[in-house]
């Protein structure tokens, strides 16, 4: 995987089209299920509304220290 991430790093790829190229993930996954699986939609859950409380908080606590 390593090698992967440089050859997205490095060579200005993407991972939806370096890691469909590796034999051992091509043998186990389609094309498609790989994009599913790297797809952030699939795995950040609620990250943008935790995010949207702190900066709510964040900005209250600050109006808070600006009184």
């Amino acid at each position: 995987m390593y090698e992967k991430a440089m050859a997205v790093e490095i060579e200005g790829n993407d991972y939806y089209h370096v890691l469909p190229e590796d034999a051992v993930l091509a043998s186990m996954f389609t094309a498609d299920e790989i994009k599913a699986m790297i797809d952030p939609a699939g795995y950040t859950g609620l990250c943008s509304l935790i995010a949207e409380e702190m900066a709510g908080k964040a900005n209250g606590k600050a109006a808070e220290l600006k009184k």
